[in-house]
């Protein structure tokens, strides 16, 4: 049968450790003594530590303010001239008119000129 347990004469016997001798190992062991000084931190430390978390504070504050102010303003302007194609296409003509105006700022201010009868 296959499944049948070997015999007890066909198992294999653990193997025998070989003739090894111990002998003591010497060991040198050498200790140096270190002496450590602990400093405080320094009173510059302290300062420019005080000064990185104060410029720290300055650029996070800065950030929020620009997104709040400037950048979600700017999407939500930008989502809504994307919606309607004509909106995009007067904004468009528009900034091209107030480009134009200050490029030529001085015929416009001359024609100003002329218009006041004053």
């Amino acid at each position: 049968p296959r499944n049948a347990r070997p015999e007890p004469a066909r198992m294999q016997k653990p193997r025998e450790r070989p003739n090894v001798r111990e002998q003591p190992v010497r060991v040198k062991e050498v200790i140096i003594e270190k002496r450590v000084v602990k400093k405080g931190p320094g009173f510059l430390e302290g300062l420019f530590g005080g000064l990185l978390k104060l410029l720290d504070f300055i650029l996070k504050a800065g950030a929020k303010i620009v997104t709040a102010l400037i950048i979600k303003p700017a999407v939500s302007f930008f989502k809504y001239l994307t919606k309607k194609p004509v909106r995009l296409v007067v904004f468009l003509v528009l900034l091209l008119a107030l480009y134009v105006i200050l490029v030529n700022w001085a015929l416009v201010q001359g024609a100003l000129d002329a218009l006041r009868f004053g």
